[in-house]
């Protein structure tokens, strides 16, 4: 797995000579180029970055506005400040803001290219295990009282989510931009993951603030929730597409629709059409249906004593059967609803 490097530097010679030493082909490292702490920022907010190298001075914002940025919102990801010249207090004053690592600019680029190895490194330097599930594993971390950060991996959509542990206590946890409850119940959702510890946890400030067993318990309850409304959802899907239409794959087209009627009661369609504007009407529907688990919309029946009664058939445009006053409502529903 290669490891996503952020450079952040305004020169150009600098960007060029990182590209071109700090190769994909020879260190297994991808380097992505920023030059400024906005656009430094968009990158980390969509890529899974391993490390930030970072110049001293950017352009568009001072430096501990830039590394307290990062150490706020991206505490498990390593900043490594770079300057033409460093001394013991640009040392101590980067330590304060959260920075892993200092490079001098002025020595060869293999040391900085031994830094980032070494960071990457540091992720798995607890190992990695790809077959025991999530759950299992941090009732082990619990049990003893291990720091640790776990980088979880998901690996059917290479997502990647953080998991912070503090004496086995589950403390916080990053995906993206979301953090503490939210993002551990969306890590927690993944079905199959691949784990990746480090020794170590950079987090110190308790986001979760609930004992592990029970946040295990709801983790499992959303996750079994969600698993069932996909699988209903697919079977709503199929009973659908069992079933064409004129508009839509699977609706029945306006023809078949009014062969149904006359079937079952002859002469009782005054007009039959496509109408959209009913749409809103029937989203309606469907909403007070799932409040009250009615199962899914199939036709409405509308009647108000003035005009003729109206059959609707939900699809992207809606159909419109038009029908006698006298005409038996529950034989037309059955005739366009089987």
């Amino acid at each position: 797995m290669r490891n996503k490097i952020l450079f952040v530097d305004p020169s150009p010679q600098w960007q060029q000579l990182v590209t071109a030493t700090v190769g994909r082909q020879t260190l297994g490292i991808d380097p992505i180029v920023a030059v400024s702490g906005q656009d430094a920022a968009k990158v980390i907010a969509s890529t899974d970055v391993c490390a930030v190298v970072c110049d001293k001075r950017l352009p568009d914002m001072e430096a501990d506005q830039w590394f307290g940025h990062l150490r706020h919102l991206y505490p498990d990801i390593a900043v490594i400040m770079a300057a033409e010249s460093i001394d013991p207090t640009d040392r101590r004053n980067a330590a304060a803001l959260g920075v892993t690592r200092c490079f001098d600019k002025s020595q060869p680029l293999t040391v900085l290219v031994q830094m980032i190895r070494e960071i990457a490194e540091s992720e798995t330097e607890g190992g990695s295990l790809q077959t025991i599930p999530l759950e299992t594993f941090v009732q082990v971390i619990e049990m003893e009282q291990k720091t640790c950060t776990i980088r979880v991996i998901n690996e059917a959509g290479g997502s990647k989510g953080v998991l912070f542990f503090q004496n086995g206590e589950l403390i916080d946890a990053r995906l993206g931009r979301l953090r503490g409850k939210p993002a551990a119940y969306s890590i927690f959702s993944w079905e199959k993951v691949l784990l990746c510890i480090q020794n170590s946890c950079a987090v110190k400030t308790n986001r979760i603030n609930e004992y592990l067993q029970a946040f295990l318990m709801n983790a499992i309850a959303r996750k079994d929730e969600a698993v069932n409304a996909a699988m209903e959802q697919r079977r709503v899907d199929a009973h659908a597409a069992a079933k064409p239409t004129d508009q839509d794959p699977g609706r029945l087209s306006l023809e078949a629709l009014r062969a149904r009627i006359r079937h079952v009661s002859p002469g009782a369609i005054e007009d039959i059409y496509i109408d959209s504007a009913w749409n809103p009407l029937i989203e309606q529907a469907r909403r007070l249906g799932a409040f009250f688990a009615a199962g899914q919309l199939r036709a409405c029946f509308l009647q108000d004593g003035k005009s003729l009664p109206l059959v609707l058939i939900p699809g992207t445009r809606t159909a419109v059967v038009s029908v006698q006053p006298d005409a038996c409502r529950d034989v037309i529903l059955n005739a366009v609803t089987d």
